[in-house]
């Protein structure tokens, strides 16, 4: 007679494949981020702008154009891939070419993608640059990571997928 016990999450997660763990792992962190990123910019703008801000800004698309559909193809696919192969991908190449220290490729990658992000210098740009950099960081920590233990399929892979979620969450939060 075999006794079933229900799985904690502890041990469902040591279930899941490497890969699939670093995907739900990093998907919760982003969320996180998101989070704690929104209710810091609520308190700093609160604290140092006397006019009301817009909180929908911040937390959904305010997007009332004709090319609704282009622009959410564009944050949720083809975004995600460029941005992964350029700021991730062709950054750790180059740090790998040169034999400089992977701590050094995970700083340089998520300020690289942050300062992409920077082209609209706007009120929450601080938001922006602050959310951007986190999400840059736990891109560029799994892309090291998958490469590392895997190989570097898994590492384009996971890091676009996980990129394509944070888009989605930034997007619909």
């Amino acid at each position: 007679m075999t006794v079933s016990k229900e799985l904690g999450f502890k041990e469902k997660m040591k279930c899941l494949s490497p890969v699939y763990r670093d995907i739900v792992v990093c998907t919760f962190m982003l969320v996180l981020i998101k989070v704690t990123c929104s209710i810091g910019f609520i308190f700093y703008h609160n604290m140092t702008q006397s006019a009301v801000l817009n909180y929908s800004l911040i937390f959904t698309v305010n997007d009332n154009s004709n090319y609704a559909l282009a622009q959410l193809l564009k944050a949720l696919i083809t975004s995600p891939v460029i941005e992964t192969l350029l700021y991730f991908h062709f950054t750790y190449w180059l740090i790998n070419k040169f034999k400089i220290p992977p701590k050094f490729y995970i700083v340089l990658s998520a300020l690289l993608f942050s300062s992409a992000h920077m082209w609209n210098i706007a009120e929450s740009s601080l938001y922006t640059f602050f959310l951007t950099s986190l999400g840059g960081l736990v891109f560029s920590f799994n892309y090291h990571r998958q490469y590392s233990t895997i190989n570097q399929d898994a590492a384009l892979a996971s890091t676009t997928f996980i990129h394509m979620l944070a888009n989605g969450i930034v997007l619909y939060y």
